[in-house]
């Protein structure tokens, strides 16, 4: 299944795509790294929800948590309380 979703671009502008659960992983990713490739296959963020779905073939980076987290764009983790 698929939706028609407006997003962000790298371009600084949005447009329309068609999105999977697939593509909508990958497009997120994209966006936390700043539209770099080469910095999601290096993302140290394992406590990111998306962390195991990134994109098929990448490994772990074997960084620590704390070490994760200092560098990390999502701040979320099971202690967070959410109002």
């Amino acid at each position: 299944m698929s939706v028609l979703h407006e997003i962000r671009n790298k371009e600084g502008g949005t447009e329309v795509v068609k999105l999977t659960r697939r593509t909508a992983i990958h497009r997120l990713c994209d966006e936390c790294c700043g539209f770099y490739h080469s910095e999601v296959i290096k993302c140290s963020s394992p406590m990111c929800p998306v962390y195991p779905y990134r994109y098929p073939g990448i490994k772990d980076t074997g960084m620590s948590e704390a070490s994760a987290r200092a560098g990390c764009g999502f701040k979320g983790s099971k202690n967070d309380s959410t109002d």
